[in-house]
């Protein structure tokens, strides 16, 4: 493993005398996060209230955790505490916080998910900073900003955007230790690990392999040094990632909720099977669909990210990352490894970790799974920008350079030709113009002032579409478990890059998983006055429906099989328990979630409650009293 050498101290303009250029510089710097900030403010707040619960199945546990300490502390699904959400509770505690000091609503839950996309800016923007000159810098950060994927999952109540936000925190920390080694950032790299477990389990490994090379590639602390600095890392993961498992493991299965998403109401085979090898191997789709690609699903490869979903939610500037990485092997091939920046080649292995991963990933693909790239993309294509576009940069450079800012240019001219009618002979006039600017940059060196002014309109054309995109996203609600970025033509596509969204084709099994139905008015008056004198006002199957049953009513609502309505619990011999001891009012019932088939537990009680009592109609839902019996 070659060594990672940190930008010698004076090479960043912070670092050097407090002359009157230096505080110039000062001031830029703070002038571009201000802007920073306000873009990213501006995309990420306004109108939250129109997604409404956004993902109702978290929104419910949030409503739960707001409430009951014992809900808070388990991520129950529901307020009665029969089952946990099928994730670490992390994320949910952010928003619960946040809800018990604002009360429960739309806005003081999805404002902390807003917050963790402004902070994401800023650390990108100084890690940028660190290796780039400010303008670049403003690039790379404002690249994230409008990325319509962030722009989606940071108004959103997934887990992702805390994910995302921790992981930039220990790429930041990682790149600050190989700068001045210290043991704070060792603490904060290996913290934000295992916080990141917390949050979404195995995902966060994605960027172990960049931090551990920060780590162990430092040239300025010797191996006995690196081993303690990686020892502290590994113990602040472990403590701050692992107790909570521990904790939930200790307790008695009986005096806890069912672990969400598992089948053995096991935490680590939650982390290791659902959440972790089935997400690659296929088999979560295989429980959730009936079929192991899921419905709709492309073909493995990388080519899932010119997919039409994909390529609108982070593929604009993918020949800039791969322009990038071909400079970063030519000068490593070249013995000319020294002057790569660390945060470009820590930048590059998060990225190379991550889209493989993503790209022949099988089951259910979510295309906001997306979202974890989108730091390295602004990083590397910063600074793909400044090798470039640079004066006294070889013609060589200039021309791959040159040729990845025309294909990121047609990246965006496909993408909004296809799929934002309406803006296509403007954009395209804008991109075209960017192209010429960028050749014009590239193959000569004009003045400094019109060298500026052509970097300035590649700037804005690059990112025009992108920013398009997600304006688009700002003033759109979206809802349920697989939102996705974009115009309103494509907005609906489910699980997968190619999805028709909510078209016919979509079956009504699947719609219960990923949607679920809202019951009417009548119906949940029902489920106000049962819950009255019952731990549960109506059982449901699956994660969304029970949730929107719960939201609407401010009630528990028991959600039968978990999220997908595929868990064992309850068993049908422990719900009739329940029934027999009057503790659910009753059973609303619609289309079953795809995973709750044939020989389900789901299935089961379904089953005895349609031989059993007799339902009333509301809508598209049937409510089955259990007080009516047949």
């Amino acid at each position: 493993m070659s060594s990672l050498a940190a930008p010698p101290v004076g090479s960043s303009p912070n670092d050097r005398p407090r002359t009157h250029l230096a505080n110039r510089w000062v001031q830029s710097d703070r002038v571009h996060r201000l802007v920073l900030a306000a873009l990213s403010a501006a995309l990420y707040m306004p109108g939250l209230d129109q997604n409404g619960w956004a993902n109702a199945y978290y929104s419910a546990a949030v409503q739960a955790a707001s409430r009951s300490w014992t809900s808070f502390w388990f991520a129950s699904a529901d307020m009665g505490d029969f089952v946990s959400i099928d994730k670490p509770p992390l994320s949910i505690w952010a928003m619960a916080l946040s809800a018990r000091i604002f009360g429960f609503n739309a806005w003081s839950m999805l404002i902390p998910e807003s917050l963790m996309g402004v902070g994401t800016v800023l650390l990108v923007y100084a890690i940028c900073r660190s290796f780039l000159p400010s303008v670049y810098a403003l690039f790379g950060g404002a690249a994230v900003a409008v990325m319509p994927v962030a722009t989606l999952m940071f108004r959103y109540n997934n887990p992702d955007a805390l994910l995302v936000l921790l992981m930039t925190i220990c790429a930041w920390s990682s790149l600050r230790m190989l700068r001045k080694p210290s043991f704070r950032w060792s603490l904060l790299v290996g913290a934000s690990v295992g916080l990141g477990f917390m949050t979404k389990q195995l995902q966060v490994f994605l960027i172990v392999p960049a931090a551990a090379l920060c780590l162990l590639g430092s040239v300025r602390l010797s191996w006995p040094a690196k081993i303690k600095h990686a020892a502290t890392a590994a113990a602040a993961a472990l403590v701050t990632g692992v107790t909570w498992f521990v904790a939930v493991s200790l307790v008695p299965s009986g005096s806890r909720p069912y672990i969400g998403g598992s089948r053995t109401n096991s935490i680590w085979e939650l982390t290791l099977g659902y959440n972790g090898l089935d997400r690659l191997t296929g088999q979560d789709a295989v429980r959730t669909t009936g079929s192991p690609t899921g419905e709709g699903a492309p073909a493995t490869g990388f080519i899932r990210f010119i997919y039409p979903n994909y390529a609108g939610q982070v593929s604009w500037l993918l020949p800039l990352v791969l322009v990038a990485t071909a400079c970063m092997l030519v000068m490593v091939f070249r013995r000319n490894a020294r002057s790569v920046p660390a945060p470009v080649v820590f930048a590059a292995l998060w990225w190379w970790t991550s889209v493989p991963i993503l790209a022949y990933m099988g089951g259910i693909v979510h295309p906001y799974y997306s979202l974890v790239i989108v730091p390295p993309t602004a990083i590397l294509a910063a600074w793909a920008m400044k090798t470039g576009i640079s004066p006294g940069t070889k013609l060589g450079t200039r021309g791959l350079v040159g040729a990845g800012l025309l294909g990121a240019l047609l990246v965006n001219i496909v993408i909004m030709g296809l799929y934002t009618p309406g803006y296509g002979q403007l954009l395209s006039a804008i991109i075209i113009a960017g192209a010429v600017a960028c050749a014009g940059v590239v193959i000569n060196t004009p003045p400094p002032t019109i060298s500026g002014a052509m970097r300035g309109l590649a700037v804005v054309a690059l990112l025009t579409g992108p920013s398009v995109w997600s304006v688009a996203t700002a003033l759109t609600g979206h809802a349920g478990s697989s939102p996705s970025a974009g115009p309103s033509s494509i907005i609906g596509v489910l699980d997968s890059p190619n999805s028709e969204g909510l078209a016919p084709s979509m079956s009504p099994a699947n719609e219960s998983v990923v949607l679920g139905v809202l019951p009417d008015r009548d119906l949940t008056s029902h489920i106000q006055s049962a819950s009255e004198s019952r731990n549960w006002g109506a059982a449901t199957v699956g994660g969304q429906n029970a949730a929107l049953a719960a939201l609407a009513s401010a009630s528990p609502v028991l959600p039968l099989g978990g999220f997908d309505g595929s868990d064992p619990a309850p068993t049908l011999e422990v719900f009739q328990h329940l029934v027999a001891e009057g503790r659910i009012g009753g059973l609303v019932l619609g289309a079953l979630p795809s995973g709750a088939g044939a020989g389900t537990e789901s299935q089961r009680i379904v089953d005895w409650v349609e031989r059993h009592y007799s339902g009333d109609t509301y809508g598209s839902l049937t409510y089955y009293s259990f007080t009516e019996t047949r």
